[in-house]
């Protein structure tokens, strides 16, 4: 299992220079399509999202915690 933040909808500016949200990883976070794409890109497959929890500023970081397979 594996536990990500990542982004709902895309941070304005001003949220992405704020220094707090820098050190909890958020203002570097991607949209959280974007990530699971580049998992299924990378050859994980069987994505399973199995928790979602706002952190920071609900209405747009999550984190997520997943299992993945990847095949050999």
């Amino acid at each position: 299992m594996i536990s990500d933040v990542v982004l709902s909808k895309v941070l304005p500016e001003n949220l992405k220079e704020d220094s707090t949200l820098r050190t909890g990883c958020v203002s570097g976070a991607i949209l959280k399509n974007n990530y699971l794409k580049i998992l299924n890109e990378a050859g994980f497959k069987d994505i399973s999202i199995t928790k979602k929890v706002p952190m920071f500023i609900e209405e747009y970081a999550l984190s997520i915690s997943f299992t993945a397979i990847k095949p050999k």
